[in-house]
C-alpha cells in the first residue's frame, strides 16, 4: 500500500506497519504509526496516546481490506 509520511516529505509502498512509543517528541507525540519498506522505516504518525495511534492503524487496515492502494494519513492529524 502506498501511505505518505507526517511530513507529506515521502510517498512509500509499504509493507507492514506498526505502533511504537516516541521517546521525547513532546505531549502530542508520545506515539507513532511506521510504515516499513524493504529497505526503510519511516513515522507517517505521531499521536498523543497509544489508543490514538492504534486507532490509527486500524484505519489502515480497514483501507487494505477495502482494497485501497493509496492511504494518506496526513488527513487526519
Amino acid at each position: 500500500m502506498w501511505v505518505m509520511s507526517y511530513d507529506k516529505k515521502q510517498l512509500l509502498d509499504a509493507e507492514r506497519f506498526s505502533v511504537q512509543k516516541n521517546i521525547g517528541g513532546g505531549q502530542d507525540k508520545k506515539w507513532t504509526v511506521i510504515a516499513g519498506t524493504r529497505t526503510i522505516e519511516y513515522i507517517i504518525g505521531f499521536y498523543p496516546n497509544e489508543e490514538g495511534a492504534k486507532a490509527e492503524l486500524e484505519n489502515i487496515l480497514k483501507a487494505i481490506a477495502e482494497g485501497k492502494i493509496c492511504y494518506d494519513s496526513t488527513e487526519r492529524q
